[in-house]
């Protein structure tokens, strides 16, 4: 329904090229939502207007485009709602976004944790607009923090990985040392050591989560080095492409990266973002939103591996879904028999915010 969708490319343009105030731009702004609103059939409150604020391209084959599919079918299936979102916004001008954004919106979502302070800092400023923000750890009487359990799914993927090789050689590709990046490439490294013991893991960090010449290098030099199953905690399908042009396996982050990897792709994790974002558009229409720490995943029905590439035998798909589905039961702790065992596992835990170190057998 993209005739409820507005993309704000870059306000700031817009208003020199047309000479209007911020003040008059959002005024515009709230008055062709109105409209909209009413050319619906709603009426009054029912209507409700949801924002995203994006840190790349919508079209990222990655991070941003799992969240924007969300949001594309949150809109899809609710004649209530219209979205707005803005792509590739940098930290130093994402507090003028997101203000002009809480002008016109019940509700704002900020989908990296680059955003936290000007996320907190713009929620004081419009106490009647919710906010949330994906993956930080600020919350305030109307701002949400949300953050998934990314780690179950590479647990999964590690199944599948450690089945696959046949050197016991693996290699993990993220940007910089956080908790998160630490917990993938563990529970990679354990759900991997699940199923074959003898595998080990190589971790590369970049310096940046959006580096595709930087992950085709290091798979180049992971290959030359026996590496034959590669994943990679990035906002790009880089890793999968560059795994397939070395001919050996590899797994994408956050989206279907098949196109990409071809006949040597696995599968990569995924994101129930619209299952989320259902239910708090849904709660702000309802009146019922309430700020949360929300630190969930597979039990959660919020986190999941996508489909498998092609070329991965029946047997290693069964193997990975029985974990996903272990998982998701409650049947399968992840950190079981391993130095992270009995962590705290709550919303700002241990686990969530505090993790710094590697299991056995991962290096880096």
């Amino acid at each position: 329904m993209s005739d409820r969708t507005e993309t704000v490319r870059d306000n700031t343009n817009c208003k020199e090229n047309k000479g209007i105030s911020r003040r008059s731009y959002i005024t515009a702004s709230g008055a062709a939502v109105a409209s909209l609103a009413g050319c619906l059939g709603g009426s009054g409150s029912d209507q409700i207007t949801a924002a995203w604020v994006y840190d790349g391209e919508a079209n990222d084959q990655g991070w941003v485009k799992a969240h924007d599919e969300g949001r594309k079918a949150l809109e899809e299936e609710n004649d209530w709602l219209t979205t707005r979102y803005q792509e590739s916004v940098g930290a130093s001008e994402s507090e003028r976004v997101i203000a002009d954004f809480a002008e016109v919106s019940d509700i704002v979502f900020t989908i990296s944790a680059i955003y936290e302070d000007a996320t907190a800092s713009v929620a004081e400023e419009y106490p009647d607009t919710r906010f949330e923000n994906a993956f930080g750890l600020r919350t305030a009487d109307n701002l949400a923090r949300y953050t998934l359990k990314t780690h179950e799914a590479r647990y999964c993927l590690g199944v599948a990985a450690g089945l696959l090789t046949e050197s016991n050689q693996l290699g993990f590709i993220s940007g910089f040392e956080l908790p998160q990046v630490y917990r993938e490439a563990n529970a990679f490294a354990l759900g991997a050591q699940s199923v074959n013991p003898d595998v080990t893991v190589d971790v590369s960090l970049v310096g940046a989560f959006i580096a595709p010449q930087e992950c085709t290098s290091v798979v180049n030099s992971f290959a030359g080095n026996g590496i034959d199953v590669v994943t990679a905690h990035m906002n790009t399908p880089a890793t999968v492409s560059a795994a397939a042009s070395n001919e050996i396996w590899g797994t994408g982050s956050f989206y279907n990266q098949m196109d990409a990897g071809g006949d040597w792709y696995v599968s990569a994790l995924q994101p129930g973002w619209g299952t989320y974002y259902q239910s708090r558009a849904e709660a702000v229409r309802d009146e019922t939103w309430e700020s949360q720490d929300f630190w969930a995943g597979m039990e959660e029905g919020v986190m999941g591996i996508g489909e498998f590439g092609p070329e991965v035998p029946e047997d290693v798909i069964n193997e990975a879904r029985s974990a996903e589905s272990a998982i998701s039961n409650g049947e399968l702790d992840v950190w079981a028999g391993s130095k992270f065992e009995g962590e705290n596992d709550e919303p700002g835990g241990f686990v969530e915010t505090e993790m710094g170190s590697y299991v056995e057998g991962v290096s880096n």
